[in-house]
């Protein structure tokens, strides 16, 4: 069972199959979208959420990072981008891809890529599970710190529950 699902997106058809057969190879993830300009990649990433994206950057209608932005505030998948061009790598990483391949791609420096998406979701995933709980350990307190305001006599033992007796009912 693949771990992640990933969409991409590129205009060039060579480059396209190429990494639709690399990612294909890979028992870990699984290919939700294939898209051929920025305006299918934008609709295909709102329409299956997927785990990662990998973009070409310089695509018709919108670039990548053109998508990227326009995902935000959404919640973000892990971003490699895939290109020829070395010189959009800084303004990439700005905007926190996991990582900037250049074509021609191969399997190891794909795999690579791939790797540190893995760790980067992991790592983003423990962080918003401890912050739920975090969350929700507040609202617990603040629950029982408001319940104690209205009513002074109930003490922190008052906030579990306790199983009742038969005979009192």
């Amino acid at each position: 069972m693949p771990e992640l699902t990933c969409v991409i997106a590129d205009d060039e058809p060579l480059a396209l199959e190429l990494l639709q057969s690399l990612v294909e190879a890979r028992e870990d993830i699984e290919i939700v979208g294939i898209c051929q300009d920025g305006r299918q990649a934008l609709a295909a990433i709102r329409a299956t959420g997927p785990d990662l994206l990998f973009l070409d950057i310089e695509m018709p209608h919108y670039s990548g990072f053109e998508i990227v932005k326009r995902l935000q505030p959404e919640p973000m998948p892990a971003v490699i981008f895939t290109t020829a061009f070395n010189r959009y790598a800084i303004e990439a990483f700005e905007i926190h891809a996991v990582d900037y391949v250049l074509k021609p791609l191969n399997a190891e420096r794909l795999g690579l890529a791939i790797e540190r998406a893995k760790i980067r979701l992991k790592s983003e995933k423990i962080h918003r599970d401890d912050r739920k709980a975090d969350v929700l350990h507040a609202i617990g307190r603040i629950s029982a710190k408001e319940t104690r305001e209205i009513d002074p006599d109930i003490s922190p033992a008052d906030d579990e529950v306790k199983p009742t007796d038969s005979k009192t009912l």
